[in-house]
């Protein structure tokens, strides 16, 4: 389950498909909002593999909307990181970030 999404009581999401290693792809529709991820562990992805995720995404969600998708470039200089999740300020807590 997400932090961010707490109001639920069982995961929230769908993986449409990952390799275990290097990426995945996550999917969620909730409350009427729609989130894809592509996650990677690596903080840049090569073209021929985010192309692969693409195909794969458009293969399993015929219905999703990907005109409106939102490439959001990750850095440690843009990101912050605790050691303990009981830090995490409240209002963050009650936040929800939406990409559909």
């Amino acid at each position: 389950k997400f932090y961010l999404q707490p109001y639920f009581r069982s995961p929230n999401y769908n993986i449409i498909d990952t390799d275990y290693e290097t990426y995945s792809i996550v999917y969620s529709c909730n409350l009427g909002f729609q989130y894809l991820w592509f996650l990677s562990r690596t903080p840049t992805v090569e073209d021929e593999l985010l192309d692969y995720m693409f195909d794969t995404a458009r293969a399993a969600l015929p219905n999703y909307n990907f005109d409106n998708f939102i490439k959001d470039v990750q850095d440690a200089d843009q990101c912050s990181y605790v050691e303990d999740a009981n830090d995490i300020p409240t209002p963050f807590l009650n936040s929800v970030s939406v990409l559909f």
